[in-house]
């Protein structure tokens, strides 16, 4: 699909050739739109594959900031809504089904940094990255649906997507300040509005020399209260809950007042490119790009959840009553207060901050028959993050930590975590690309990427020490309140050449052959300190501070394949038959193979998953250019494929699974109905489920432990097998999105314009967890999202526009964390932004 009009964007001045017209359209037909998926410039309809492009225009007019928004325009691609930025470090996007992982963490946190990438990979320019960037200045936005593989290497398994912003200009001196202001409904107070100032500048330096700054700061409005946030004597972290009977700390926790809008964020953004071409061979363009991002608490809350009386101590009905499971302290049960669709109930709040600097180089070199470009980047990517394990360590349906030594029946238990983890990265990618006009057309490359990165985990129990004081249970610990001090350091290295050949047999007749040869490395060093446990945690059953530490390698050198063919047996009708690969990088699991928290050591390492994909399609133009339709089939089958969740010691770990299988159609439309009327409609189903019954075992704790009853014994991780059959999470079998914009004149002036703009989104039901049976998953339910925009353009350097976003008031959940199957305390869910109303100022000069 093409979303563009008379918005359509052409080619940067920079791209290596000048696309071939496929029909010239009528003045009120379609644009074409140029793209650069093939690394050479074309138009969408000369791609012989399905490709969706956006252009800056649509983007506006549809309110798209984020890639997130995406979702609204570009149908089959879902997200998880987690408000700003991308906790743990990874994108959430979902294409063509190819995803196992719970949507918003399921077993594990969201802030967890994953060891597994995203299955759809994201480039900004010519930048591979794996965190959500703005869409401001972004001069369009390429979705390659299917493995990508050959062209965009690991973790383009479902696609890719590609953000081009908008180079330098070198005849053109000027910009646009935007100030922008809304209201959330039923949070609408005045110093909650989400408000935002932007503003891009433009100037030529030279004749074949200039510069582009822009820069961007918002701030958006809470819309989650948190009403059962337990009152602790002292700030951060480690501030401790307070007893409700002061002097018993074996008393439970006293509820704090209701605190409003809790999830306000702030995000910062600037960019400055320098672009450079002194002949008309040569170009070299220079991008520095930095972002903050800030957000107060999780966007996430409690629907269900009646409240009532809790306690934390509360016995294991499934086991006997003993030492190790006896009553509850009397004055340790407190009333806990109700959950609702805007309303959390955890214990602590989660803040998070991530700052990314980015600094890219793009040389380029016209040799008459081919160009050379070269693409260096480096980045930086730090967040900080709090965790709330609390639900995990207690646990309603499984295992509960503080029933249990050295927890005690602590009544007042809470479990935050300080997550702090770096990303950086150096992108080394080297290609020669055909001109066209021959028989044969050709892309050929070498590719280097070296990403160390780090995470850390600082687990507290708040007030933990004084109460085993209390009880006479001396801490074993000389940390304090501190029980887990995590430490992990990776480096993955990726070296890979690529190169796709298209011969030309006739006019209308083209085949593609692929092929891209890597070889990766990823290693991990941890040590793991349960400093609370003692020398019964370490590896070696000695060291007193519980350490376990280790360094586990992976390594793989393989080959990926693509094979297409077209023909077009019109200028406006092409069909196409595609074959390609994808793939996701291996890796390695900090976990231990001793102590009472050990795992089997076939899990110390996971392998690469590979995508295979089988598509026909077509697409063209009809009703003389005001219609252009894609219209595809697809099967792909993922073998061994990764998924993240945690032993059965609750460690964080990536497994690998057996076999799926994901097919679909996808349908995407738009109309010139009249020459001031678009209409832009997608369609997208998706059939994707586990094709073969598999099974893992794993040590329980203590299993390596005789005196602690462990004999060595296995049991199955996540229950059970998981059956062939099984539905993976996060994806709807349908979705569909459309979009209507319509323009006429107003008696404001001779240019005066109104654009009336609607879109809307729907996405069927999903399963939330790839254990349809266990306590984490639920059917997220289905949703729609409508969004209506109107845009005033009196002819001056002065524009208005009047926004809705979810007209509809959708809670429009799309995923969860901790425990699911019924409403407990810990049962969170991520909801989307209400009701927004809202108004945008634009100034161009």
């Amino acid at each position: 699909m093409v979303l563009s009009d008379a918005h359509a964007q052409t080619a940067p001045e920079s791209a290596s050739t000048t696309p071939p017209s496929t029909s010239a359209p009528q003045s009120s037909g379609l644009q074409e739109v140029v793209v650069t998926a093939q690394r050479r410039a074309q138009s969408v309809q000369d791609v012989p594959y399905n490709i969706s492009a956006i252009s800056s225009a649509s983007m506006q007019e549809a309110g798209a900031t984020s890639i997130n928004d995406l979702t609204s325009v570009v149908p089959g691609l879902t997200t998880v809504d987690e408000g700003p930025g991308a906790r743990g470090q990874i994108d959430n996007l979902t294409l063509r089904g190819l995803r196992v992982d719970s949507p918003g963490g399921g077993q594990a946190t969201t802030e967890t940094p994953s060891q597994t990438v995203d299955s759809v990979s994201t480039y900004w320019g010519e930048t591979p990255i794996f965190f959500p960037m703005p869409l401001y200045d972004v001069e369009r936005v390429e979705v390659l649906r299917g493995p990508q593989g050959t062209l965009y290497g690991s973790g383009a398994e479902a696609g890719t997507i590609r953000l081009i912003p908008t180079p330098p200009q070198f005849d053109n001196f000027g910009g646009e300040v935007q100030a922008e202001g809304s209201a959330i409904q039923g949070a609408a107070q005045p110093d909650n509005w989400n408000r935002a100032l932007r503003g891009i500048l433009n100037i030529p330096l030279a004749d074949k020399l200039a510069v582009r700054i822009v820069a961007s700061g918002e701030h958006d409005g809470g819309f989650i209260d948190n009403d059962d946030l337990l009152l602790r004597k002292g700030q951060g972290l480690d501030g401790v809950p307070v007893p409700s009977i002061p002097g018993d700390l074996t008393s439970g926790p006293v509820i704090g007042p209701e605190e409003k809008d809790t999830n306000t964020a702030n995000q910062w953004f600037a960019r400055m490119a320098a672009r450079w071409k002194p002949t008309d061979r040569f170009e070299f363009q220079l991008e520095y790009l930095h972002q903050y991002v800030n957000s107060a608490n999780t966007q996430y809350s409690n629907p269900g959840y009646p409240g009532g009386l809790f306690d934390l101590t509360t016995p294991d009905a499934a086991e006997p009553p003993g030492p190790n499971n006896p009553a509850a302290w009397p004055h340790s049960s407190f009333n806990m207060n109700p959950g609702g669709t805007y309303t959390s109930t955890a214990f602590v709040e989660s803040p998070y901050s991530d700052v990314t600097n980015l600094v890219d180089a793009v040389a380029t070199v016209d040799f008459g028959f081919a160009t050379i470009t070269s693409a260096s980047s480096y980045y930086s990517d730090t967040e900080i993050g709090v965790s709330d394990w609390t639900g995990l360590f207690n646990n309603p349906t499984t295992y509960n930590y503080d029933l249990f030594f050295p927890y005690n029946h602590y009544p007042r238990e809470i479990a935050d975590a300080y997550v702090p983890a770096a990303d950086h990265a150096f992108v080394q990618e080297l290609r020669l690309v055909s001109k066209p006009g021959h028989f044969f057309d050709y892309v050929l490359g070498g590719y280097y990427n070296r990403q160390p990165s780090s995470q850390g985990w600082l687990q507290l129990v708040p007030g933990i020490d004084a109460y085993e004081t209390y009880i006479g249970e001396p801490n074993p610990s000389p940390y304090g309140d501190l029980i887990w001090n995590y430490q992990r350091e990776s480096t993955f290295i990726d070296r890979a050449v690529f190169g796709e050949l298209t011969a030309h047999i006739t006019s209308a007749w083209q085949i593609t052959g692929g092929v891209r040869y890597f070889g990766q490395t990823f290693w991990t060093d941890y040590a793991s300190e349960l400093v609370f446990c003692g020398a019964v945690c370490a590896s070696d059953g000695t060291n007193p501070d519980g350490l376990s530490a280790g360094a586990n390698v992976s390594s793989a050198h393989r080959h990926i394949w693509k094979g297409n063919t077209s023909y077009d047996f019109t200028p406006n009708l092409k069909a196409y038959a595609t074959y390609s690969e994808g793939f996701r990088r291996g890796g390695a699991n900090a976990l231990s193979t001793g102590g009472i928290y050990a795992s089997l050591p076939q899990y110390e390492t996971f392998a690469p998953d590979f995508a295979k994909n089988y598509e026909v399609g077509i697409k063209g133009y009809a009703l003389d250019h005001r219609l252009s339709y894609t219209a595809d089939i697809y099967v792909v089958d993922w073998d061994n494929f990764q998924f993240d969740a945690v032993n059965l010691s609750g460690l964080p770990a990536t497994y690998n699974g057996s076999t799926a299988r994901s097919k679909g159609a996808e349908v995407e439309l738009q109309a010139s109905v009249t020459p001031r009327t678009q209409v832009t409609l997608g369609y997208s189903y998706t059939d994707a489920t586990v094709t073969q019954t598999f099974a893992l075992f794993d040590y329980p704790s203590y299993a390596l432990i005789p005196s602690l009853g462990g004999n060595g014994q296995t049991a199955p991780l996540f229950g059970g097998p998981i059956e062939a059959g099984t539905r993976l999470p996060g994806v709807p079998l349908n979705t569909v999105t459309f979009g209507v914009d319509h323009t006429f004149p107003v008696p404001l002036g001779s240019n005066a314009t109104l654009t009336l703009h609607a879109d809307g989104s729907y996405r069927s039901s999903e399963s939330a967890n790839i254990v349809a049976t266990g306590p984490y998953n639920w059917e997220i339910p289905s949703a729609f999202m409508g969004n209506a925009r109107a845009i005033l353009e009196p002819g001056g350097p002065l524009s208005y526009s009047l926004f809705i976003q979810n007209i509809t008031d959708c809670s429009c959940y799309s995923g969860g964390t901790n425990v699911e199957a019924y409403p407990n305390y810990a049962r969170f869910r991520f909801v989307s932004r209400p009701r927004t109303f809202g108004v945008n100022l634009r100034y161009k000069f």
